[in-house]
C-alpha cells in the first residue's frame, strides 16, 4: 500500500520556527527532489481526519498533546513518526507512536539506546531556505553571532570590544538578519545551556556551512560529531579570555592550513545536511512503511 506523507503541526504552536523549518520547508524540499509528488505530500493541523498514511508528528503538535497522545491518528491506520527536534523525552517517556525521527546526532543515538523498541531514523536538521548559498567569503575577517541573544555567552563584552556583531535571529517570520550573513568570515556559534534544553541539532554550525563560513564552538558532542575531533577552532577555554584567546587565532589564521582545515570541516557538514541527504533520509523512512 503506498501511503501519503502527511507532516502534523500544531494549531496553537504551529508558527514555532522549528514547525516552518521541519514540515513546510522540510516538504518543499521532497518536492523538489523528485522522490514523492506533490499529491503524494500534505502539511496539516487536523491529522484526526487523516487516514491509512504516514505522518510526521512535528514537536509543535506534541508540545500541545504530549508524546502519548497520538493514539487515535494510529487507530486510523496511520503510521505514526514523532519529530521532537530538541523536545525532552526522558527514558521510560511513553511514546504512542510506531518510529522516532532523530534530527541530531545525539538525539539518535539517545533514542536507539533509551526507545530501543522503536525504529530510529536520522533526518539531518537542513539550513533554513531563504538563506542564499555562499560565495567567496569576504577577503577580511569578521565575526557575527546569529540567534537568540541570551544564549550568547559574554555578548556585551565581546560586542563592546568589537570581537563580534551580534544579530537577534529567533523569529522564523523576521529574515532580516540573513542580509548580515555575507559579511562574515566567522560565526560566534558558543551557547549558554538552558535547563529546558534537549538534544539541540548544530543549527548555527549548518547556517554558517550554508554560507561558506566557520565557526568558533564549543567542544560539545554534537559539534564534534558534525566537525570532528580534530576541527581547528574549538573553544575549549570557554571563560571570557579563553574565547578571545580562540577568536584572535581564528583572526590570525585567515588563510591558513588550519583555516582551510576548517573550511573544509564546514563543507563536509554542509554536504551532510544538504537538500538532496536531507530528502534521501525521509524517503529511507518511507520505504520503510511502505510509502
Amino acid at each position: 500500500m503506498s501511503r501519503k506523507l502527511v507532516f502534523v503541526k500544531g494549531r496553537r504552536l504551529g508558527r514555532l520556527g522549528s514547525a516552518y523549518l521541519r514540515c513546510d520547508q522540510l516538504c518543499a524540499i521532497l518536492a523538489r527532489s523528485g522522490s514523492f509528488t506533490g499529491d503524494d505530500l500534505v502539511i496539516t493541523v487536523r491529522p484526526e481526519a487523516i487516514h491509512d498514511s504516514l505522518l510526521i508528528v512535528n514537536k509543535s503538535y506534541l508540545m500541545e498533546h504530549g508524546a502519548g497522545g497520538l493514539d487515535q491518528l494510529r487507530r486510523n491506520g496511520n503510521v505514526v513518526a514523532i519529530d521532537p527536534v530538541d523536545l525532552k523525552l526522558a527514558p521510560g517517556t511513553r511514546i504512542g507512536a510506531d518510529l522516532l525521527i532523530a534530527s541530531s546526532r545525539m538525539q539518535d543515538a539517545f533514542f536507539r539506546e533509551h526507545f530501543a523498541d522503536l525504529p530510529t531514523f536520522y533526518v539531518p536538521h537542513h539550513a533554513d531556505l531563504r538563506i542564499p548559498p555562499g560565495g567567496e567569503p569576504p577577503a577580511r575577517f569578521g565575526m557575527g553571532y546569529f540567534g537568540a541573544l541570551y544564549n550568547a555567552p559574554f555578548m556585551e563584552a565581546l560586542a563592546a570590544t568589537g570581537l563580534c556583531d551580534f544579530h537577534k535571529a529567533d523569529d522564523p517570520a523576521d529574515t532580516g538578519w540573513m542580509a548580515h550573513l555575507p559579511g562574515y568570515t566567522c560565526h560566534y556559534a558558543a551557547r549558554s545551556w538552558q535547563p529546558f534544553d534537549g538534544f539541540k541539532p548544530f543549527t548555527k554550525g549548518i547556517t554558517a556551512a550554508r554560507c561558506g563560513a566557520i565557526v568558533l564552538v564549543d567542544r560539545n558532542p554534537e559539534a564534534v560529531a558534525a566537525l570532528g575531533t580534530d576541527y581547528p577552532f574549538y573553544i575549549d577555554d570557554p571563560s571570557l579570555a579563553g574565547i578571545r584567546a580562540t577568536v584572535e587565532r581564528a583572526r590570525s589564521g585567515l588563510g591558513s592550513a588550519s583555516w582551510e582545515a576548517a573550511r573544509g570541516a564546514m563543507g563536509r557538514l554542509a554536504a551532510s545536511v544538504s537538500e538532496d541527504a536531507v530528502a534521501a533520509a525521509v524517503f529511507r523512512l518511507s520505504r520503510h512503511v511502505g510509502g
